[in-house]
């Protein structure tokens, strides 16, 4: 009896997948490449793109799993990086034989005898950062260039600590100690982490370093801007190495994205956008391709918002290159992958009549004679996919497309020798010889269809399938409800419908036994035929009465809010006047809301329409109105309420959905039951598919009664008393009509970026850079063409306005602003008032155009603009106008009116405190906040003693005295109110708040503050020169040192108290002859301060300690005896030279426990110290005390 394994064979060469990393140079690799057309037309693109033929630098390429995508790219890096690699010449022929162009190209690229620096990224818990960095660090170091390898924060904190292994053995073992104890690792791990660039063993080394470095920080100098460093790379390859570039490939692109965290994404995508510009610049030959099986718009509910946001200002950045695997192809794959001996195929077939039959009759099903001819289907399909049926290829190729992963695809199917595979089937099946059916297909896919539940119809056709599954008795059962399974997942009804034919030909199954099986599993209810589609499906229902409980959570519900649930899944809400916008270049939209009557004429103000949904117009849908009784009440109260902006819609019949919402809510009410859902999984996508029949009936009859074109309601509005609106157009000028006179001073700005109410991030970024550029008076000539948003952002708002030929809306705008501002002078003014004009009647401006109108109107100020936040004042840059956006009513502005005396008093102060180079410099709009930043920075640098004196000191009257302290005390400010301060705070200090007399004050107390350490340190000196009997013109350093030889051995050698030992200490050692430096060390020694940090007493005190000092001094060196109580130490110090010391010993409690201190020290260190080390220690110490 012949078996399957007696003459098939799975091509060996399928069962491993690529790796890029690991096979970038296994040739081997290049051997198995089998080309197709769609992949030979990528790999030409790309060819293309490295010899200057086509633009795209930055791509992402995209793909199911398992189409060959990573081995296309690995066979692209391996021309690229050795185009002198004999294996190309193999691949060439094969390439040849199906495509000669790009044989052409390949042959091209290998002339030019340059190649690309291939670099693997590839992220998985590090930051993007470093995984690029390490990505070429790899690369370079694989490529034998290590000694280019970039500087990073790994490389240098391992170098530290190689510097220690060398030469500060101790150091090493106790960071090699801690970071085992603190952090886990061994030494060894750790270093094989930092090779990996892991950031949390460099967050332990960073941790580990202070610890041992006496509390240093660890902050190489280091550029970590991921940019730079390939900029610098690429340049050093080509320059020096005859390297064309670098061609980067980020691996497993989905993969990183699937698995980041939400909170530092965005910072990551910073840094790939800039790799994009970088290669998109032009300026470097760099090449970026993201390997994804999938495009982020294609993730839906799966990502968050804010990593699809974030991934905003990369996707224009990246070109996506589809990678397209016609079914034609994946056929003729699947033949290329399946060794048999075709002679003994055609033997079996044509001894087996069901066989044949299934196999002929495939070929009639649209979906499979649309691909082929029949000598190709004869070729490729029948024989070549032997001996899996062709249903069984088409179902797992298709399947496979919509659920695969790495380790879960077409070919692990085919080749890895794993459970469920095509090769363990082959090798397991002992029975004759036999086409294998597609719940192969099922069994091997089953557990992604379990974890997939993402793909909500896929996830919902496996629950249901498995439930059938629980309950089928019969093998054969179970079979077909697998392929059902398969057929329903696909989709594909038109061509592949579910009934007793597709049934038959993908089961392996004899024809009888699938019609008599059908017939069982339907009279078990596990299936049911449905005419409407003509398939079969399966039971949804399957032991709930839906309907049943449906009912029975109505019979919950109270009071239903009918009109809040059609404000919720209306399709019928907005509506665009398209006459006024094509006028105006923008985009207004009126509202759809859902009112009872009475909900309507309760409405005090039409103002709260717009507050929670703001629009430019409401279109008020009333569900219950009678126009035969209730038009004249609407028309009264339209009236009232004053506001052309209003329209309602009254419907000839009331709206009669109300049992069609309550089924709704009682539908979603199921949905959400979570009891309920475990219970019976299976009726989830049976759930999902009433809500979305109940909204599609409810939307129907919305559009019924309430699209005025179909004749059903009659319009109420300001512009006109009544109007049935019989067609579109006639409906939409009559809103164009109502915007024409409401908003008949829009200005025409022709840019939808930036024209809107919530501009983009990458929008506000652009805004930022025009406003910049405003607020500084730069040159705008470089956006005058050029399709950047910096560029056509400034060509739709300034540039008519700086010729001079700007729309009357656009003038009308800036003559508000400038009302706005001129309210301000003298008086702080909401930027709420400003932006509820510039939004409302008139004008309706969006607020994503305002900022670019505030800004050019404060930069033509004269006057001096002051922005507050609260009762604070900041900083006028381009950011505070994105904040006023957001929250106008947290912001004011103030405007100081200039007068002579105010511009002569500040320029004054910017003289005094900027310099005259610098406050030239200073622009209008930041002058105020420059200045008193200036004036702190000085305040900061005086010394201690200048600001903490609290006397008035000798020689200054009380006057300048309250001055400077008051002076000082606002300056003490952290943080001021610049105008505040300058106007209002510091003339105060001075009679009638006098400006002239106010600098002329300041710049005095500042002249005193600057000299006042000085001053004092000449009292000091005189204070010393009157204590050591010498006269006012003698050299204090020759008085001092002809004291000090003066005095007796006794009094040189004795040790006395800390501040004799300090005095005589540093006489023995002064060389200076400067009098300021010698007091400060006077002071120092006598005192334990130094002069910058003496208060007010200071003075005096350091006169009488340094007068006692002198005295206990002189005293010592009359006592002629150096016997007595007193004992003698001497020794050779480090210098070389002999130390003979004089102490009086005293035995008190605390010298008492300082010795047994010591000596537990000395203890503790046992015989691991020598005596003579031990003496040498306590020598050391004595030197440095005696000094």
């Amino acid at each position: 009896m012949k078996r399957l394994k007696d003459f098939v064979e799975i091509d060996k060469r399928f069962q491993n997948s690529i790796n890029l990393q690991l096979d970038l140079q296994d040739d081997t690799k290049l051997e198995s490449y089998i080309p197709t057309k769609s992949s030979l037309l990528i790999l030409q693109k790309y060819l293309k793109s490295v010899m200057g033929q086509e633009q795209e630098k930055a791509t992402i390429l995209i793909g199911p799993y398992g189409k060959g995508k990573s081995h296309l790219l690995l066979v692209l890096l391996q021309i690229l990086s050795a185009p002198e690699n004999e294996k190309v010449n193999d691949l060439l022929q094969r390439i040849s034989k199906l495509d000669a162009e790009t044989a052409e190209l390949v042959e091209q690229y290998r002339s030019q005898e340059k190649k690309f620096l291939p670099v693997i990224v590839s992220s998985s818990n590090m930051n993007l950062s470093d995984a690029f960095v390490l990505g070429l660090t790899e690369a370079l170091q694989y490529a034998g260039l290590s000694d280019i390898v970039p500087d990073s924060y790994y490389k240098e904190a391992e170098k530290a600590a190689d510097n220690w292994m060398e030469n500060y053995p101790k150091t090493y073992q106790k960071f090699a100690e801690l970071m085992h104890s603190e952090h886990g690792r061994f030494i060894e791990q750790w270093r094989k982490q930092m090779d990996k660039m892991q950031e949390d063993a460099l967050e332990a080394f960073r941790e580990i370093y202070p610890k041992v470095t006496s509390g240093s920080q660890f902050q190489p100098i280091v550029n970590i801007e991921t940019m730079k460093v390939y900029e610098g790379i690429n340049r050093i390859l080509c320059e020096k190495y005859g390297y064309a570039g670098i061609f980067l490939v980020f691996d497993e692109f989905s993969k990183y994205v699937e698995g980041h965290e939400e909170a530092t994404f965005a910072r990551d995508m910073k840094v790939l956008q800039d790799m994009c510009e970088l290669a998109n610049s032009g300026k470097e030959e760099i090449h970026i391709v993201c390997v994804a099986h999938k495009s982020i718009k294609e993730y839906g509910h799966q990502l968050s918002k804010n990593i699809k946001d974030a991934f905003d200002g990369v996707e224009g950045r990246l070109k996506e290159v589809r990678f397209v695997v016609s079914a034609k192809n994946n056929f003729e794959l699947v033949m290329d992958a399946i060794h048999k001996d075709i002679e003994e195929c055609r033997r079996v077939a044509a001894k087996n009549a069901e066989w044949k039959k299934v196999l002929e009759d495939t070929y009639q099903l649209p979906c499979i004679s649309a691909l082929f001819e029949q000598e190709e289907y004869d070729t490729v399909v029948k024989e070549g996919c032997f001996p899996l049926l062709p249903l069984t290829v088409y179902l797992l190729l298709g399947v496979s497309e919509k659920v695969a992963q790495n380790e879960r695809s077409v070919f692990t199917f085919l080749a890895n020798n794993e459970p469920g595979s095509l090769v363990r089937l082959i090798e397991e099946d002992e029975k004759e010889v036999h086409g294998i059916g597609a719940a192969v297909v099922y069994d091997y896919f089953s557990r992604l269809f379990r974890e997939n539940t993402d793909l909500i119809h896929i996830h919902a056709e496996w629950l249901k399938a498995e439930y059938a599954l629980g309950k089928a008795e019969y093998e054969e059962e179970k079979n077909i409800i697998k392929v059902m399974a398969l057929l329903k997942m696909m989709g594909n009804e038109e061509e592949l419908p579910v009934n007793d034919e597709s049934i038959y030909l993908a089961s392996g199954l004899e024809y009888g036994i699938v019609k008599e099986k059908l017939k069982q599993l339907k009279e078990a209810q596990l299936i049911q035929w449905r005419n409407r589609t003509a398939s079969y499906d399966f039971k949804n229902n399957v032991g709930v009465d839906i309907e049943k409980k449906i009912q029975e959570e109505i019979q919950k519900q109270k009071k239903v809010n009918i009109e809040k649930v059609l404000g919720e899944i209306a399709e019928l809400d907005y509506v665009l006047p398209k006459q006024y916008n094509q006028e105006f270049t923008m985009t207004r939209y009126f509202h759809y809301e859902y009112k009872k009557l009475e909900q309507f004429l309760a409405l005090k103000k039409a103002e709260y329409l717009f507050e929670e949904k703001p629009a430019d117009g409401k279109i008020i849908a009333l569900t219950d109105a009678d126009k035969t009784t209730d038009m004249e009440k609407v028309r009264q109260h339209l009236k009232e309420l004053k506001d052309e902006r209003v329209v309602v819609l009254i419907p000839r019949e009331p709206l009669m959905e109300e049992e069609n919402i309550r089924r709704l809510i009682a539908v979603r009410q199921l949905k959400e039951d979570k009891t309920f859902l475990e219970e019976n999984a299976v009726l989830q996508q049976e759930l999902q598919l009433y809500e979305e029949d109940l909204i599609y009936e409810i939307n129907a009859a919305l559009e019924k009664r309430y699209l005025p074109e179909n004749g059903n309601c009659t319009v109420l509005c300001g512009i006109v008393s009544r109007n049935k609106s019989k067609s579109v157009g006639e409906f939409n000028r009559t809103l164009s009509r109502i915007c024409e006179e409401y908003y008949n001073l829009t200005p025409k700005i022709n840019n939808e970026m930036i024209n809107r109410r919530k501009v983009s991030s990458q929008t506000k970024r652009a805004r930022r850079t025009i406003v910049d550029a405003v607020l500084n008076g730069k040159g705008m000539a470089q956006w005058e063409n050029g399709s950047a948003a910096e560029a056509t952002i400034y060509r739709a708002t300034l540039r008519a306005l700086d010729e001079g030929r700007a729309e009357e809306g656009s003038q009308q705008v800036l003559q508000e602003i400038m009302e706005y501002i001129n309210r301000c002078a003298g008086k702080k003014h909401s930027f709420s008032e400003l932006y509820e004009s510039l939004s409302g009647k008139g004008y309706g401006v969006r607020e994503g155009i305002i900022p670019i109108y505030i800004a050019r109107q404060i930069a033509e100020l004269e006057d001096t603009p002051v922005i507050l936040l609260q009762e604070r004042e900041v900083e006028i840059t381009p950011e505070i106008f994105d904040n006023i956006e957001e929250h106008p009513e947290n912001y004011s502005l103030y405007v100081e009116k200039e007068t002579v005396n105010k511009e002569k008093y500040i320029k004054q102060l910017e003289e005094i405190f900027c310099g005259q180079d610098t406050y030239q410099s200073i622009g209008k709009r930041n002058r105020l906040y420059e200045l008193v930043r200036a004036m702190q920075r000085w305040y900061r640098s005086l010394p201690q003693i200048a600001v903490s004196f609290q006397t008035c000191p000798e020689g200054m009257d009380e006057e300048a005295y309250v001055f400077i302290k008051g002076l000082r005390k606002i300056l003490k400010n952290m943080e001021p109110n610049p105008r505040e301060m300058l106007f209002e705070q510091l003339p105060g200090l001075v009679e009638k708040k006098n400006l002239k007399e106010t600098a002329r004050q300041i710049k005095e107390g500042k002249e005193y503050l600057d000299t006042f350490l000085f001053k004092k340190n000449e009292q000091a000196i005189e204070v010393t020169k009157k204590i050591y009997g010498a006269a006012k013109e003698d050299s204090l350093s020759g008085v001092l040192k002809a004291w000090y030889e003066e005095q007796g051995k006794a009094a040189k050698s004795f040790l006395a108290s800390n501040q004799v030992t300090a005095l005589m200490g540093y006489l023995s050692r002064m060389q200076t002859h400067n009098e300021q430096e010698i007091v400060e060390h006077l002071s120092k020694a006598v005192l334990d301060i130094y002069m910058e940090d003496w208060r007010d007493e200071s003075l005096k005190q350091y006169e009488e300690e340094l007068a006692r000092l002198k005295a206990e001094i002189e005293h010592i060196g009359m006592e002629q005896s150096e016997s007595g109580s007193r004992q003698m130490i001497e020794f050779t110090g480090s210098d070389g030279k002999k130390v003979k010391k004089f102490y009086e010993a005293e035995d008190d409690s605390t010298s008492y426990f300082l010795k047994n201190a010591m000596e537990e020290a000395m203890e503790e260190f046992g015989d691991s110290l020598e005596v003579n080390q031990k003496v040498a220690v306590l020598v050391q110490m004595i030197e440095k005390l005696t000094k």
